[in-house]
């Protein structure tokens, strides 16, 4: 495996790589989400570090290890990382949100390599923690009737292969198991998933006794008379729905990028 994909190249959230020398230019970008927010919401700063405080515990459970961090360290990480988690995701759907001069949105590198960072394993904040400054900050202004989960899946689908997440599980809100999300990473593993037809058909084709094991290599496949077709993926479709038809293998392309390595080790 490839160490560097586990590792952030422009900013650290959670604790792993907190104060990391390469990564501490961007804390200016926390600071400066951070008040825009105050001024927007009109929130006392306190009344966050009263709530972030209130789960400072609960989220130091959620790393192994022990942290260098103290507790006022910790809440202050968990505020600002967690300030801007929200609200970029949150201004990357509401435009009028943005400032003239966010380089995160001005500049075209910048969110797929925020996006890339944030979805590291090694760089999480416990969900919970995200959740709640979500229900703080959220604005009756700010509303596009469209819940937050489907926002951060918007969010990343820029960077995940194919077209990205489903979303037709968080739509379903009022079902959706949010107290069971880990962190921002869990929900997108959970959400890049086969199609509802997918997994049916692989549940109609599987019997009893079937068990996963290796196929050849495509050479191999091919060299038997299997043929490989390329298909477009559609709307309802998955990354993962592949097809074998009449001695056809039909799937879709994949497209390899700079992120693409991260994202498959990280997920």
């Amino acid at each position: 495996l490839n160490e560097k994909a586990y590792e952030p190249e422009m900013l650290a959230i959670g604790p792993y790589h907190h104060g990391k020398e390469q990564l501490l230019a961007f804390e200016e970008h926390k600071t400066r989400y951070l008040k825009k927010l105050l001024e927007r919401t009109r929130i006392p700063l306190s009344d966050y570090v009263m709530a972030m405080r209130a789960l400072e515990e609960r989220a130091r459970k959620c790393y192994g290890g022990s942290t260098s961090l103290n507790r006022d360290e910790f809440v202050q990480m968990m505020l600002l990382d967690g300030c801007f988690i929200v609200e970029v995701i949150r201004k990357f759907r509401l435009k009028h949100l943005r400032e003239d001069d966010d380089p995160n949105f001005k500049l075209g590198w910048m969110l797929p390599s925020i996006a890339r960072d944030m979805i590291l394993l090694e760089n999480q904040l416990p969900y919970f923690v995200i959740w709640k400054l979500f229900m703080m900050t959220d604005m009756p202004s700010d509303s596009r009737n469209e819940n937050f989960l489907v926002m951060i899946l918007r969010f990343f689908n820029g960077i995940l292969p194919g077209k990205g997440c489903r979303r037709d599980i968080v739509y379903q809100v009022d079902v959706y198991p949010i107290n069971e999300i880990k962190h921002l990473a869990h929900l997108i593993h959970e959400n890049w998933l086969p199609s509802p037809a997918g997994v049916e058909a692989y549940r109609n084709n599987a019997t009893n006794d079937s068990y996963w094991s290796f196929i050849g290599s495509a050479t191999e496949i091919q060299e038997a008379g299997i043929h490989f077709r390329k298909v477009e993926v559609l709307k309802d479709d998955s990354l993962f729905d592949i097809k074998f038809e009449n001695g056809v293998m039909k799937m879709p392309s994949l497209e390899i990028g700079d992120a693409t390595e991260t994202i498959l080790q990280n997920l």
